[in-house]
């Protein structure tokens, strides 16, 4: 499964224990601040079947500048660099032959991840839980570029605070 938007690592050592033994959780998380402490966590909570990646998920592989306020961060907007990473480029260069979940939560660059995970989308079909509430446009966007590269999937929505806040919208085969 992939872990887009690790933070701290709350959901990845979750995932660590659903995926048991046989499976591989890939965290990723951009910020190097957040990173170590991932890293650490990971550690911490003995979960040798996840792997922190150092990357931003986006449309291509090129370095972003990004900025972070407290628990959050951006593309575009500041001066910290970061690789950017093709979630395909990811999956077929480390021979990953099944993907089975995506959770992407990266701060409004949902859309550009989601160009940047067509193959994957198409080939394994796997279940998204995707945040649909950073950008004004994403909760109407995202699903329609779900839909444009596999229209098999059926949509989901749940509000985990009151008002729009960490809204989620889920896509399931």
């Amino acid at each position: 499964m992939l872990d887009l938007g690790a933070y701290l690592g709350d959901s990845a050592v979750i995932f660590s224990r659903l995926v048991g033994p046989t499976g591989h959780v890939y965290s990723f998380e951009a910020l190097p601040s957040q990173f170590a402490k991932l890293e650490k966590n990971l550690a911490r909570f003995d979960c040798g079947n996840a792997t922190a990646c150092f990357n931003a998920a986006w449309n291509s592989n090129e370095e972003l500048l990004m900025c972070e306020n407290r628990a959050s961060s951006a593309v575009g907007c500041g001066t910290i660099p970061v690789p950017g990473v093709r979630i395909d480029d990811f999956v077929w260069e480390r021979g990953i032959e099944k993907v089975d979940f995506i959770k992407m939560d990266i701060e409004g660059a949902e859309q550009e991840a989601l160009e940047g995970c067509v193959r994957t989308i198409r080939e394994f079909m796997p279940k998204l839980a995707l945040s649909a509430y950073h950008k004004p446009e994403d909760l109407h966007r995202i699903m329609e570029i779900v839909k444009d590269i596999n229209p098999g999937y059926r949509f989901y929505m749940r509000h985990y605070n009151p008002g729009f806040c960490d809204t989620v919208l889920y896509a399931v085969p």
